[in-house]
């Protein structure tokens, strides 16, 4: 028996213009947002728009996972995948511990995307009937004073 206290469901969302494979397994997200994507003017036009989730599913609580990401009310895109325990967790050597979670990263590329007023995307996390908000990215139009800003330093 483990002493190790159990560990609880966790997930993140990141936004980005895109998402790279890189070689040896590597991701890279380029051109990350924070948690505002600020726009002079709208309608604004966005030829990729990347979306990266990672989740680690306690052990016991996998399952198959649905991602949705949605622009205020309306549903943008939807995935599905089994979120199971990695196939080499028994191969794992003697007398390390075997991870106590599966991790899971989706990768999703929205391409192209307008908008044509302030709004909020939120990525979705569903896994055995619950439902987690696992980010937001709030779209917006800049105010007066950074827009005066940005005029004096072009």
């Amino acid at each position: 028996m483990s002493d190790k206290p159990a560990r609880e469901l966790t997930f993140s969302a990141i936004f980005c213009d895109d998402i790279r494979d890189e070689v040896g397994g590597k991701v890279t997200l380029v051109g990350v947002f924070s948690t505002h994507l600020l726009t002079p003017a709208f309608p604004i036009f966005i030829p990729r728009l990347g979306v990266f989730v990672r989740s680690a599913i306690p052990r016991g609580q996998e399952g198959i996972a649905r991602i949705r990401i949605e622009k205020n009310e309306a549903i943008l895109l939807e995935a599905e995948f089994p979120a199971t325990p990695d196939q080499n967790a028994e191969a794992w050597p003697t007398g390390v511990d075997s991870p106590s979670c599966t991790v899971v990263d989706a990768k999703m590329v929205l391409s192209p995307l307008q908008f044509d007023g302030p709004c909020t995307l939120r990525v979705v996390l569903t896994l055995n009937g619950k439902s987690y908000v696992a980010g937001k990215l709030h779209v917006s139009v800049l105010s007066e004073e950074a827009k005066q800003k940005l005029q004096v330093q072009n």
